[in-house]
């Protein structure tokens, strides 16, 4: 009896161990992930001010992160973990959680300041858990729509402010809102579709590889040749800088996806967020307004609530099936 005792308290302290280092890697793939992505819009930020279009800044780092990752299936042995099969997965997930985001928030960042627009990712937990309810056992518990309340206050905040210029009627809020939208459909998605005899880095291939074979050909029909090959040498170093982040960022984003569920990883956002205003305040000499201040404080908040468990809500579960 006395055995079996220690037989089981040794298999409950493996048991921790294993959840808190599976919690500590979860939490590193979050941080790694929306410092990533902000760096990235940043740097995207920084190409179509430059004068480079849209749509290159969006199809060469693509190209060059299906590449890089591409190269490592081959030096790995492991090219046949890229399966037909899965077509279906890439293009959807790719375009939901890829592409869609990243050419809205190209053109929409022509106009909006680096924070202002970081504030607005943050909207992505918020309109996660908002199409999850379809998914729930339950109806959203009273702390969860106050803090969903909260969070569109807070982004109210800074669009309806007076340093917040409206240009085009709004084309360039309602695209920029558009990007955190897109994320939270790529979250659900690659949440309840992850294939269950995937690998991470066959996923990212995949994805950025049937991307690149979309979206390059539209660059190309659009900009023309010249588009890709007029690009300043500094402006090439930074694509090709995008395209490495974008190898790293998408291979930790579908590790980090067999970890949790699409709500657990739109908390990404949050890092993004923080990242973000830093870097528009450091590097692109945006004013920190008091209303920025304000907003912040409020998404937290209203996070904060959104993920209290007050009451037991079942979210959808990382339910992964064949495709």
């Amino acid at each position: 009896m006395a055995n079996h005792s220690l037989v089981s308290g040794k298999a409950n302290q493996t048991i921790s161990v294993e959840s808190n280092t599976s919690q500590v890697s979860q939490l590193l793939y979050i941080v790694s992930v929306g410092v990533f992505v902000a760096v990235n819009f940043a740097l995207a930020k920084y190409s179509v001010m430059s004068g480079i279009s849209p749509l290159v800044v969006l199809a060469l780092p693509l190209l060059g992160a299906a590449a890089i990752l591409l190269i490592y299936l081959v030096f790995k042995g492991q090219l046949k973990s890229l399966k037909v099969g899965h077509l279906r997965y890439y293009v959807v997930a790719g375009l939901l959680g890829v592409s869609l985001p990243n050419l809205a928030s190209n053109f929409a960042l022509q106009e909006l300041e680096a924070s202002t627009f970081s504030v607005l990712i943050t909207l992505s937990p918020l309109f996660t858990l908002l199409l999850s309810v379809p998914f729930q056992k339950q109806g959203l518990s009273f702390n969860r729509i106050i803090g969903i309340g909260i969070g569109f206050v807070a982004v109210s905040l800074v669009t309806l402010s007076p340093e917040f210029d409206l240009k085009d009627d709004g084309r360039i809020l309602l695209l920029a809102l558009s990007v955190p939208l897109f994320l939270a459909m790529g979250n659900i998605y690659r949440s309840k579709a992850c294939p269950i005899d995937s690998d991470p880095i066959a996923l990212a291939t995949g994805v950025l590889c049937i991307q690149s074979l979309i979206w390059l050909p539209v660059s190309l029909s659009v900009d023309g040749i010249d588009g890709i090959y007029v690009v300043p040498h500094l402006n090439s170093l930074i694509l090709l800088l995008m395209a490495l982040i974008s190898a790293s960022s998408y291979l930790l984003t579908f590790k980090l996806q067999k970890l949790t569920d699409g709500l657990g990883f739109s908390q990404v956002g949050n890092v993004v967020t923080v990242t973000g205003v830093g870097i528009g305040i450091l590097f692109f000499s945006e004013t920190f307004h008091y209303r920025l201040i304000i907003a912040l404080v409020l998404l937290f908040v209203g996070l904060a609530l959104t993920n209290a468990p007050s009451k037991p809500v079942t979210l959808f579960k990382n339910t992964q099936r064949k495709i």
